[in-house]
């Protein structure tokens, strides 16, 4: 509905020069109320920019602090962003989450410094792990805890109670080629396990043995959504690092994405002070909207 149609409808009387000053009001009201809401998509715009990059420095940061650890191991001979690339490649391949991966191969490698020497023979215990935990059953996120309670408990020097009822739970396969490697019955583990008597040394010297008959098993398993999705993001959070150590991309992209919302965010308090504040903003949106869909 126009200007002219709604003061006709509503029974006053305009003459022509009256009807010209109140449609050019409410032109001017609907010129500010769209530059407004221009100007609030740029935020929402910015925003959205400003949530990407601080997920992709929350992934880099999360990368960084992996790669640093893997640098400091005596496995560790040569480049550091070889090894981590390779570390991202094999938790790809197993399905688990490089954070997962990475805190077993780490903690596995320090517990072990004096009996595994490169990063190879490092890669394959950790391999071998992990395989198992595919072999087991247990998912991505499941296997990621798992993990993670795995490797407190070996580098800890022990192999205790609540983390072998972990691994045993789910990696089952894993025990029982565990007790064949150590020639011990599973009773009996379990009892050395809750006694505190089954060393890191052990766990470790036995799943070398392993090897062969996980990566036989594992080659059978369909791949799964959840591996299949790990994967995708494991390869994401490798991208943003290699971007972020060869080019720092990512504190480039920051800083660019501050400045753009300084700017934008100058903009709008500046234009809610020439029309009065925020209130009068959505006052005058609410006005244009008004006149537009009831056009």
């Amino acid at each position: 509905m126009i200007v002219r149609e709604l003061i006709t409808k509503l029974g006053f009387s305009v003459d022509d020069s009256g009807m010209r000053k109140a449609e050019a009001g409410v032109d001017r009201i609907k010129k500010q109320a769209e530059y407004a809401a221009q100007a609030l998509m740029g935020v929402g715009a910015s925003l959205a920019g400003a949530a990407w990059a601080k997920s992709a420095i929350a992934i880099a940061d999360s990368m960084q602090n992996v790669r640093s650890r893997i640098g400091m191991l005596p496995q560790t001979i040569g480049d550091v962003g070889e090894a981590f690339d390779e570390v991202g490649r094999r938790a790809s391949a197993t399905g688990m989450a490089i954070e997962a991966y990475a805190g077993l191969y780490t903690r596995v490698g320090n517990a072990a410094k004096d009996y595994i020497s490169t990063q190879e023979d490092l890669l394959g215990i950790t391999d071998t792990i992990a395989k198992a935990l595919v072999v087991g059953g247990a998912s991505a996120q499941e296997a990621s805890a798992v993990m993670q309670q795995f490797a407190q408990a070996l580098a800890s020097g022990v192999l205790q109670g609540d983390e072998f009822r972990s691994m045993a739970e789910a990696a089952p396969q894993y025990l029982d080629q565990l007790a064949l490697a150590m020639g011990k019955p599973r009773e009996q583990l379990k009892k050395m396990a809750s006694d505190g008597q089954l060393t890191a040394r052990e766990v470790i010297e036995a799943t070398r043995k392993m090897s062969g008959y996980f990566d036989t098993k594992f080659s059978r398993m369909p791949m799964t959504v959840s591996r299949a999705t790990t994967a995708v993001s494991n390869r994401y959070s490798m991208m943003i690092d290699r971007m972020n150590r060869e080019s720092m991309f990512i504190s480039e992209l920051a800083g660019l994405i501050v400045s753009a919302f300084d700017k934008i965010e100058w903009g709008v308090n500046k234009l809610a002070e020439a029309l009065g504040g925020w209130d009068q903003i959505l006052k005058l949106i609410g006005i244009g909207l008004a006149s537009v869909f009831g056009a």
